[in-house]
């Protein structure tokens, strides 16, 4: 799933150290905490990629977990623009969520590189696992997650980060199985496009049946492809979210005759104002 939504961006376009602890068990209680509010973001993964060209532009939040059961993935299977599920869950199955991220052992504080070919082949991607219980917060940060076992002696990674790896890849795994396929509509996102290209040739058309108008709406931007750029919030941001749900990644949508390649970059709650077109 990763591979195809960096392909379609682009085809449009130190030392290990968790803490001491970032091999073994979790000291934090998993039993579920229960005095946060409803929005309080429990558990969240952040993807990075080292690409300049797709800063701002891909939404990096691969899971959201928070204390009113809300689960929040990226994709449901379909090649669309805006693909992410949200499920509630109930009672027991946020119990089982959170027991599996605390038994998991990613509820540390850490980094942990993987030197060698991936770091001197870049760009390296980041997996960032945070979880906050409300009385404590932690990040670790797994870079290249996958790849060890491509390149597990180049140098040779230590058994114990090996064992955090594969436990992050299984919580990762189980916490996606959870999601279902109601189509998540985002409180606020950011909308980019360009005007049509050679390359979209076989590109199937759409008309875009919005009112923004995409010669003139939101605001340039300096980018090697995309031409605009607007932050849209509320209702504005959740009627693009339902068409862009329906829009394959490859079409394009036409406005009064001109044609228009989009990509929708959705924010999430707990990200604020911090995300803003350049």
């Amino acid at each position: 799933m990763r591979v195809r939504l960096m392909m379609s961006m682009g085809a449009a376009m130190v030392a290990a150290g968790a803490c001491g602890a970032a091999g073994g068990s979790s000291s934090a209680n998993d039993d579920l905490p229960s005095t946060l509010a409803s929005d309080h973001v429990l558990f969240a993964i952040d993807y990075l990629v080292g690409d300049p060209v797709l800063h701002g532009v891909y939404d990096p939040r691969w899971v959201t977990l928070t204390a009113d059961g809300t689960l929040v993935l990226p994709e449901r299977g379909e090649n669309a623009i805006l693909g992410a599920t949200v499920t509630k869950l109930d009672h027991a199955g946020l119990q089982r969520a959170w027991s599996e991220i605390v038994d998991s052992g990613v509820f540390v504080d850490g980094n942990l590189r993987l030197p060698g070919f991936m770091e001197t082949h870049g760009p390296v991607d980041l997996d960032v696992f945070h979880v906050d219980d409300g009385a404590r917060s932690t990040s670790l940060t797994i870079a290249s997650l996958g790849s060890e076992g491509v390149y597990p002696g180049d140098p040779p990674v230590p058994k114990a980060e090996m064992t955090l790896r594969a436990s992050a890849t299984r919580l990762t795994d189980d916490l996606t199985a959870m999601g279902g396929k109601d189509p998540w509509v985002p409180p606020a996102l950011l909308m980019w496009w360009r005007p049509e290209l050679p390359m979209d040739s076989d590109a199937r058309i759409q008309r875009w049946p919005l009112q923004l108008d995409l010669e003139t709406g939101g605001h340039a931007v300096e980018h090697p492809i995309w031409e605009r750029c607007i932050r849209l919030d509320g209702e504005d941001a959740a009627a693009v979210a339902r068409f862009a749900h329906s829009l394959p990644i490859d079409d394009l949508v036409e406005q009064a005759g001109k044609r228009y390649g989009i990509v929708i970059r959705a924010i999430h709650a707990d990200e604020g104002d911090r995300v803003a077109c350049p």
